[in-house]
């Protein structure tokens, strides 16, 4: 083998080991950041999985106040005027059984 190709092939050798050791560093670079990172999103959607979950519960007791204040509301239509409130019932039964008969006569 010649001095020259010889001396080449090391410096290719070197160049290769340089190349591979700063791939290395950078990928631990990047890692350390993705790390950081996903560090970061998961707090990040806890957080707003937290506050969805709030306004949620405030929906939901706001919905529960507004159906028990129209149930009572009901119950007092209903004792007050008990006939007004089963023809109200009997028609809308009619009309739900004409809507749900279908071509049937």
């Amino acid at each position: 083998m010649s001095e020259d190709f010889k001396t080449e092939k090391e410096l290719f050798a070197a160049l290769i080991d340089d190349a591979v050791k700063t791939i290395k560093a950078s990928i631990d670079d990047f890692s350390k950041v993705a790390a950081e990172g996903r560090d970061t999103a998961a707090s990040a959607a806890k957080k707003a999985a937290a506050d969805a979950t709030g306004q949620l519960n405030d929906l939901s007791d706001g919905a529960q106040d507004y159906m028990g204040r129209g149930a009572a509301h009901m119950a007092r239509s209903v004792a007050t005027n008990p006939f007004a409130a089963l023809a109200i019932a009997a028609g809308a039964g009619f009309l739900f059984g004409l809507a749900t008969r279908g071509d049937r006569r």
